[in-house]
C-alpha cells in the first residue's frame, strides 16, 4: 500500500515497491559491496513485481528507481565477468544474475507497456511512459546479447511483441522523447525509446 500525506511519500515495509522511498529503504539493507548478492536480492524482489503490479504511478516510479540503483551494480558485474582471475562457477553465477535482472526489469516494463497500450496514459504520468519504452527496449537489447552467450535465438513471438511495443510507442508520440535514469545527466547522455529499439 502506498502511504502519502500531503504529497510526501512514506515507506511501506510490507511492499518495497510501493514507491521510490520504500525502494531506497529496502536497498539500504542490501550489501552493495557484494554486487552479485545485491543483484540476486534485486532479482528476488523483481520476481514479485509483476504479480503485484497495480499500474500505479508510484509503483512505476519505484521500479524506475530500483532500475537506477541496479544499473551501476549491473555494470560492475559485466566488468567482473571479463576478469580472467574469476572461477567458472562465479562467472556462471554472474551470468545468471545479469540474465535474471534483465528479464525481471523487462517483464516489469512489459506489464506497464501493456497497460499503457490498453488504457492510455494519464497526463500526470506522461514523463514516465517514454521511460517505460526506453527501458523495455534497453533490456530487450541486453537479453538478446546475453542469449548469444548461450547460442540462443529469440522465437518470432518475442520479436513480434518487441516490434508491437515500438509501434505503440510511435503511435503515442513517445518514441522520440529522450529519457535517462540519471536525473543529473546531460542531454547527450540521454537516449530515446527509438534509439534503444534500434540498438
Amino acid at each position: 500500500m502506498v502511504h502519502s500525506i500531503f504529497g510526501f511519500q512514506l515507506t511501506s515495509r510490507g511492499d518495497p515497491l510501493a514507491n521510490p522511498k520504500s525502494v531506497r529503504a529496502w536497498m539500504a539493507n542490501v550489501p552493495r559491496n557484494d554486487p552479485v548478492s545485491a543483484v540476486e536480492a534485486i532479482n528476488s524482489l523483481l520476481a514479485t513485481a509483476p504479480a503485484r503490479a497495480d499500474g500505479s504511478v508510484p509503483r512505476l516510479h519505484a521500479i524506475l528507481e530500483l532500475d537506477r540503483i541496479a544499473a551501476p551494480l549491473f555494470e560492475l558485474l559485466r566488468q567482473q565477468y571479463r576478469l580472467a582471475s574469476i572461477s567458472d562457477d562465479v562467472r556462471q553465477r554472474i551470468l545468471r544474475g545479469c540474465d535474471a535482472l534483465a528479464a525481471g526489469f523487462s517483464q516489469a516494463y512489459a506489464e506497464y507497456a501493456k497497460q499503457i497500450e490498453a488504457t492510455g496514459q494519464p497526463a500526470r504520468a506522461r514523463e514516465l511512459w517514454h521511460g517505460v519504452y526506453a527501458r523495455l527496449f534497453y533490456y530487450g537489447n541486453v537479453l538478446t546479447r546475453l542469449g548469444l552467450f548461450r547460442y540462443e535465438q529469440w522465437i518470432p513471438g518475442r520479436w513480434r511483441a518487441l516490434h508491437q511495443s515500438y509501434l505503440a510507442a510511435r503511435a503515442r508520440s513517445l518514441a522520440l522523447e529522450p529519457y535517462t535514469l540519471n536525473p543529473d545527466s546531460r542531454p547527450g547522455e540521454q537516449s530515446t525509446p527509438e534509439q534503444e529499439y534500434v540498438q
